[in-house]
């Protein structure tokens, strides 16, 4: 499998789960899902804004949470 298949799928792999810690309203930073997932905050960070900008999610930062959150439930 070349490299960018295989990063291609860790991507998809990571958005899944941070989809999945924010739509559980667990607040999630990028600090934390860098430890999480081994990877930089920009890396976190980028995963936010590709999600914001292809799949148009209504991410925003919390900051009485500290962390994202959906601004919108009725997203999927």
């Amino acid at each position: 499998m070349n490299m960018n298949k295989k990063e291609g799928k860790v991507q998809f792999w990571r958005l899944l789960k941070i989809d999945e810690l924010i739509r559980g309203k667990k607040y999630p930073t990028a600090k934390s899902l860098a430890k999480e997932f081994e990877v930089s905050t920009r890396t976190i960070e980028r995963d936010i804004e590709f999600l914001r900008d292809m799949y148009n999610a209504p991410i925003s930062y919390d900051y009485s949470k500290r962390g994202y959150k959906y601004t919108s439930d009725s997203f999927f």
